[in-house]
């Protein structure tokens, strides 16, 4: 029998960059020059969901600033909302190229990259992105969803850990962390018994943050 996983659902990337004010986007749009104005525009309009009018104007910032990463990683942004996922793909890797330290664009590009199950290239940009932003706990889920898809066990029960030492009180965190344990028992036979007995304490702990956890109840 299969232990029940529900905190490892695909959503989607959430971390755009610096994304202003809808009245502040307005207000800034009317007074700039093309490139920066078009920026401005993209970035309204993708808070709008219009995101093929974003893509329109996010594309004329790229070629009006073509060393602006933000600019680069909205672009991404706007493709991969609109279902592009090889123009999401190249926009957010321009965008590290131009700029290698964009916290954003690591964690947009590792979620398409789960999107499009590649989770091991994605476990991959959340581990760049949990070293530029330690203290995110969602950055340490999505890296360990990615390395737990890879079948990076050992990896993936150290980024939960971290995301839990951040926030403990999270019931599908400690779930997962047990199947992770169950995962590592059936890769490591010399340890299978102590990886069962942390795999009970964690469903435990899922528990005790909340007593009819469901998942957690069925797991122990």
């Amino acid at each position: 029998m299969l232990p029940t996983v529900t905190m490892l659902t695909n959503q989607k990337c959430v971390a755009a960059g610096r994304l202003l004010s809808l009245g502040l986007l307005v207000l800034l749009a009317a007074c700039t020059p093309p490139g920066p104005r078009a920026l401005l525009n993209g970035e309204r309009l993708i808070k709008e969901g219009k995101f093929d009018a974003a893509i329109a104007a996010l594309t004329e910032a790229t070629l009006q600033l073509p060393r602006n990463a933000q600019a680069w990683n909205h672009l991404g942004l706007a493709n991969h909302n609109a279902g592009r996922a090889n123009d999401a793909l190249r926009a957010y890797r321009k965008a590290l190229d131009v700029d290698v330290n964009l916290a954003a664009a690591r964690f947009n590009l590792g979620c398409l990259q789960l999107e499009i199950n590649q989770p091991a290239a994605a476990a991959g940009e959340f581990a760049a992105y949990t070293l530029a932003q330690p203290k995110a706990v969602d950055g340490w889920l999505k890296r360990g969803r990615a390395e737990l898809l890879a079948w990076q066990f050992d990896a993936a029960d150290k980024s939960f850990r971290a995301a839990l030492a951040l926030n403990p009180k999270q019931p599908e965190v400690w779930n997962t962390v047990g199947i992770v344990q169950l995962y590592r028992a059936k890769t490591d036979p010399r340890r299978e018994a102590e990886r069962k007995a942390d795999a009970f304490l964690a469903f435990n702990s899922s528990l005790q943050q909340q007593a009819n956890y469901a998942p957690a109840l069925f797991n122990a």
